[in-house]
């Protein structure tokens, strides 16, 4: 166990080390900063997490964000096959090319952390919403470096505009998708036979599919704008009315034994 959390922290830390040195120092404090702001909302209120569920959230971020490069570059690897599948339907690009490749490397962290490093890590199924939270928390800290190379070759008001719509709607967003498969995946850990793989499927599936028509639908001007600020709003909606319905689960559903 010692092994795998030593494993973790330094591979983190070595991707930490690498895009601060790739991007420079001012571009990693931006980076952060939102990071660790929407770390303290979804995982670390005390009303929402234990300090053991803060610690795994922790572990689960790093996890993410150390295999999030590895995700990107078999999508870039992929990029053509991907192409040719979807036959040139920009939303079909999206769903793929960045819904699941992104849902993916984030469910990835969530699995790590629940088969190898802690599987006691989920004791209620809202535990996997804030599991969800922290993996989409560590692939926006891995996006945030490459986003910000950008922000700041841009004048000042425009950078400031980049960067608060990147902390206040890309970041929180990132969160939103995987609290939604996180909870189907923490309900799943209490079920038998075929559901127990196919709840968490489909929700991946269903938040790929957000995931790409929220990025589909950033590509157009004009009536964008209005259509993202409704999506923006069904995103929150649908995170509070589903923490809602998971935390109203009987507790009597998960105190028996995992398997």
């Amino acid at each position: 166990m010692k092994v795998l959390y030593i494993l973790v922290l330094a591979s983190a830390l070595l991707n930490l080390a690498l895009d601060t040195y790739s991007t420079g120092a001012l571009s990693a404090l931006l980076a952060i900063l939102p990071v660790v702001a929407w770390f303290y909302f979804f995982c670390a209120r005390k009303k929402d997490a234990s300090s053991s569920l803060v610690t795994d959230s922790a572990i689960c971020m790093a996890i993410a964000y150390a295999v999030s490069p590895l995700f990107v570059g078999l999508g870039d690897f992929l990029g053509e096959p991907i192409a040719w599948l979807v036959s040139g339907d920009q939303l079909g690009w999206f769903v793929v090319r960045a819904g699941v490749v992104e849902e993916l490397a984030k469910f990835f962290a969530v699995f790590l952390l629940i088969e190898f490093v802690n599987p006691a890590g989920i004791r209620h199924p809202r535990d996997g919403m804030v599991l969800g939270a922290a993996a989409g928390l560590g692939f926006a800290l891995h996006e945030n470096f490459f986003h910000n190379i950008y922000l700041l070759q841009q004048s000042a008001g425009t950078a400031s505009q980049f960067f608060l719509l990147g902390a206040l709607v890309r970041v929180p967003l990132h969160c939103l998708y995987s609290s939604i498969w996180g909870a189907a995946f923490a309900v799943s850990r209490f079920m038998h036979g075929k559901a127990r793989f196919g709840y968490p499927a489909l929700a991946l599936a269903f938040t790929a599919f957000l995931h790409g028509l929220w990025d589909t639908t950033a590509q157009y001007s004009g009536s964008a704008g209005l259509l993202l600020t409704v999506f923006f709003a069904g995103m929150w909606l649908l995170h509070f009315r589903l923490k809602k319905e998971v935390s109203g689960v009987e507790i009597e559903v998960v105190t028996g034994k995992q398997d």
